[in-house]
């Protein structure tokens, strides 16, 4: 069974296929497993990137929706492989660096320039840039 989470805001700014919308917190966002696309701000709001193909406006309410397979596969991608990353290259590292004094402290240095190296790559590279395609959406628009 597919969930969705649909929640109402008002639109802040909207740029290049994209706007910035302003939810309302209900109190319940310590639980919301969709936390992973808000970023909080001051008076108990959140703000969430989306996907606008319908051209919003500054001040426009509207309606958003975000797949819980969508929740899952962005939380595997942001978590779990920076996670295998570093297990990986620590396991790695151990045996690269056998013959060190430092064995364990570089082992988790290249770990940690390999997580950066891959979140670098995923800011810099288009390729890796389909993460928009786990972003919420508007599902409608009211102007009010």
């Amino acid at each position: 069974m597919n969930e969705n989470i649909i929640e109402r805001g008002v639109v802040i700014k909207s740029f290049g296929g994209k706007a910035e919308i302003a939810l309302l917190s209900k109190g319940n966002c310590e639980e919301c497993t969709a936390k992973i696309f808000c970023r909080g701000v001051e008076d108990n709001q959140n703000i969430v990137q989306v996907i606008d193909s319908f051209g919003v406006k500054a001040g426009d309410n509207v309606k958003i929706e975000v797949e819980g397979t969508k929740i899952l596969s962005a939380t595997s991608i942001l978590y779990g492989v920076p996670l295998l990353i570093l297990i990986v290259s620590v396991l790695l590292g151990q045996i690269v660096f056998s013959g060190s004094g430092f064995q364990e402290l570089y082992s988790f240095g290249s770990g940690i320039f390999l997580i950066a190296l891959y979140f670098l790559l995923f800011k810099l590279i288009p390729s890796f840039q389909s993460f928009i395609s786990f972003m919420p959406k508007i599902v409608s628009v009211s102007e009010d």
